[in-house]
């Protein structure tokens, strides 16, 4: 089923509205709690890509991917980066570099393509680490931070600060020398969980967004600042006294024509595709009858792609390979197209 027919036959219903004297544009979210969807039918078309490892490598579970061109940089929880060719599907190089030195890391809690250079953030050594496309060390920005998360544009780098206070600056920008520029965003109040720690989404070569850790508050990164433009609303929640009772959101990611979310609530992971062309929303848990999984890790141009273990991809009980026989792990490539 395609995009339109899908979004003509959504079961869950919006109301849209921008309230006087707020810039943000309010998506109205309700009736999401005992839908079952397809997401990956969502998309335009689904491209697969088998990627296979080398006898001696392995990869743990996947924390957070990039691409850059035909080349795919992966995160795993072993704190390993490995480097995919997209044209071959094979492993080309994986390093492990842990250690104090100049050159190494602690811990790894976010990564970011630009300009053909793979920046790594470290927090606990509180720098950031660059590579050049063939994972050789470039520099080392050192940065008097604790940062949740990270972004590079072309100003320089932005972090997302775990030492904010609800009304204090969220969002820290520093030059490329590590020098602080600018601070930003008064952050929301931090519940006793939060359900990532990510807040960046897009950049290199989409539109950079972020979203405020524990808020509903979608903004865009443009002209050189934070601009808030949605804020995600559960009709149905909205006076519940107990945050438990609340769903919290996950990620956000603003294609061309869709804003695509997930959201936990009540302990499960539910998505949202919402069209900015027509005001449809589609809300809902996965299905797991679905063919294809759908776990949105990455952005690129209007698509998102999500990273799978081969082996993982067998509790999917319509799940057809389609030749991937020999694949160690399994790129999706949901295109969102114009």
């Amino acid at each position: 089923m395609n995009i339109k027919n899908l979004l003509f036959l959504s079961f869950a219903s919006l109301l849209f509205s921008c309230a006087a004297g707020d810039s943000r544009q309010r998506i109205e979210i309700q009736g999401f709690e005992n839908n079952a969807v397809d997401f990956a039918s969502c998309a335009d078309c689904v491209d697969t890509i088998a990627l296979r490892l080398n006898d001696g490598n392995m990869i743990s579970e996947v924390k957070r991917i990039c691409v850059d061109d035909t080349v795919l940089f992966v995160l795993d929880n072993m704190k390993q980066v490995s480097k995919f060719s997209l044209k071959t599907g094979n492993l080309i190089s994986q390093f492990h570099n842990l250690g104090h030195s100049r050159e190494e890391y602690i811990d790894i809690a976010s990564m970011s393509v630009n300009n053909g250079n793979l920046y790594l953030l470290d927090p606990q050594s509180r720098k950031v680490l660059v590579y050049d496309s063939d994972l050789l060390f470039v520099s080392s920005i050192n940065v008097d931070l604790l940062a949740f998360d990270m972004a590079v544009t072309e100003k320089g780098c932005l972090f997302s600060l775990m030492t904010a206070q609800e009304g204090e600056d969220r969002v820290v920008l520093t030059d490329f020398l590590g020098k602080e520029q600018e601070r930003m965003l008064p952050a929301s109040a931090v519940k006793e969980s939060i359900p990532t720690t990510r807040s960046f989404y897009g950049g290199n070569d989409c539109q950079l967004s972020f979203h405020e850790i524990a808020s509903c508050d979608i903004y865009s990164w443009q002209d050189n600042e934070l601009s808030k433009v949605y804020r995600l609303q559960f009709t149905d929640y909205q006076s519940s006294q107990s945050a438990e009772d609340v769903p919290q959101v996950k990620d956000v990611w603003m294609l061309e024509r869709y804003i695509l979310f997930s959201f936990i609530f009540n302990d499960k992971l539910y998505h949202g595709l919402y069209s900015k062309e027509n005001g449809t929303i589609c809300a809902g848990h996965f299905d797991i009858n679905s063919g294809r999984p759908f776990f949105p890790m990455c952005q690129t141009a209007n698509s998102v792609l999500s990273l799978f273990h081969a082996a993982d991809l067998e509790v999917l009980p319509n799940w057809n390979p389609h030749n991937k026989d020999g694949a160690d792990l399994v790129l999706f490539n949901y295109h969102f197209e114009k």
